[in-house]
């Protein structure tokens, strides 16, 4: 079955790295700071464009074992979520015209990262793009045409390369034995997609499936804009959100608890929307996962497997919601002071007051520890937990995620040696940004991975090695 022309762009060309080596890069998250006033955020991010637009240059002129580069984005290259809201939608546009139009704001306002990567694929190197969940826009044809258009325009010379070398992937990248690449989003069911191959709503807005932390930014973003670092939040606890209440004002603390509170109706409303609405899309996405078999020479039943892997959206259940807001603890602590107070009134002795207050309060600290092991927003774990059966799955020697914005390098045990792989970012959060991955041929050897860091000093890429940090960072080494 020929692809429809959705899929067209994923399956144009599928090859191994055989004539290739591979960069792997993840998270640059550009068009973020539309909107941001602060001198400081512009300065950052000046900084880190400009350290993407040399990373470029070296690698387009630095060939190992001349071979030419495939420089795989493994999601979030464009931060849509915050373009979105600064670009808006216009009365009866499409939503794909909208995105495409928001994608334009951001090549307007950071166009040098745009220009040096249509010299890198003029240079003779492929473009590999694969969606994330900020900016899973990328799965409209609209916002893939106009992406093309705009590296055109900045280097009219390469029309036939940029043409020719792009290609754009809605779920993975894949070469035989080699790596497997994702953006890492499904297995963290805060920003994971039903349906990954066609996350579209079959209803009256017909717009994408949106991660229920999207909307949670979307509903603070507002009040919230320059006050906190978005990326950090799922590596909160709730003495953490609390420090950070406490240096807020009243009158905004006032707005961020009426808007906190009023989430609970849309919590509610995204249930009943996504259980309506993506019945539809089941149907083209399981047609899809048989041509993704069928371009990756994959069995369809590895793929349903691999599919099953993902967390279901959290949408689809709101005591998630409530428990990503930290809401149960919240209800819980207030439960726990209105039966203080009951008790307190009640016309009981002092001794069975002491003991129902005491009783209250060791029964509340009991669900209280037992909320916090339920809660798991922290998304490395999940990707690491995962990328072992992936690995077993999909028989590569590399596993690959970004979206957790830490580096990782993990030895993956079993009857084939792996390793899983987290690029980290290029946003300069975690462990320091500007992370990326080399896969070269180590000729009889076999092939090599080294995470290296770039240096904006000296303009050349670093080896990494990471330290043990709170579990979150790998052993210290990182050629594997």
């Amino acid at each position: 079955m020929p692809p429809d022309s959705i899929t067209q762009g994923l399956f144009r060309e599928v090859e191994t790295a055989s004539g290739h080596n591979l960069l792997v890069v993840s998270d640059l998250h550009l068009g973020e700071s539309l909107g941001e006033a602060r001198i400081s955020d512009l300065r950052h991010l000046l900084h880190l464009t400009q350290a993407f637009s040399r990373f470029l240059a070296y690698y387009a002129t630095e060939r190992v074992g001349g071979r030419p580069w495939r420089l795989v984005i493994a999601g979030d290259m464009i931060d849509f979520v915050r373009a979105g809201m600064m670009a808006g939608r216009g009365d009866g546009e499409a939503p794909g015209q909208s995105a495409a139009r928001a994608l334009e704001r951001v090549v307007e306002h950071f166009p040098r990262p745009f220009e040096d990567l249509a010299r890198f694929v003029a240079a003779g190197h492929d473009l590999v793009i694969i969606k994330g969940n900020h900016d899973v826009e990328f799965h409209w044809d609209e916002v893939q045409a106009r992406f093309i258009t705009l590296l055109e325009a900045l280097a009219p010379e390469a029309k036939t390369e940029i043409r020719a070398r792009v290609t754009f992937a809605r779920w993975f990248w894949y070469e035989h034995g080699l790596v497997y690449i994702e953006h890492g989003n499904q297995y963290d069911e805060f920003c994971s997609f039903e349906h990954v191959l066609e996350p579209t709503l079959a209803d009256e807005d017909q717009g994408l499936e949106e991660p229920i932390s999207h909307q949670t930014l979307r509903a603070f973003q507002r009040l919230l804009l320059g006050k906190i670092d978005i990326h950090a939040i799922d590596r909160w606890k709730l003495p953490d959100f609390i420090r950070w209440l406490s240096s807020l004002g009243p009158r905004l603390i006032a707005q961020l608890a009426y808007t906190y509170f009023a989430s609970i109706a849309w919590l509610v409303a995204t249930e009943r929307r996504l259980v309506r609405a993506v019945r539809v899309a089941r149907r083209v996405h399981r047609r899809r996962l048989g041509e993704l078999a069928q371009r990756f020479r994959l069995s369809e039943d590895a793929l349903a497997k691999l599919d099953a892997l993902r967390q279901r959206p959290a949408g689809f259940k709101v005591l998630a919601g409530l428990q990503m807001l930290y809401m149960d603890r919240i209800f819980l602590l207030v439960l726990t002071l209105v039966l203080i107070g009951v008790f307190l009134l009640a016309p009981f002795d002092g001794l069975t007051k002491l003991s129902l207050i005491g009783g209250s309060v060791v029964g509340s600290g009991s669900l209280f520890a037992l909320f916090a092991r339920l809660r798991e927003v922290e998304s490395p774990p999940k990707l690491r937990r995962v990328a072992h059966k992936i690995q077993r799955l999909m028989n590569v020697r590399y596993v690959v995620f970004g979206h957790t914005h830490v580096p990782t390098v993990e030895p993956i045990s079993g009857e084939q040696k792996g390793y899983y792989i987290n690029t980290g970012s290029w946003t300069g959060d975690a462990a320091g940004g500007l992370t990326h991955l080399c896969i070269t041929s180590g000729g009889g050897e076999g092939p090599m991975a080294e995470l290296r860091r770039w240096c904006a000093e000296t303009h050349r890429p670093l080896r990494l090695r990471l330290a043990q940090k709170k579990g979150l960072l790998a052993r210290a080494r990182s050629i594997v």
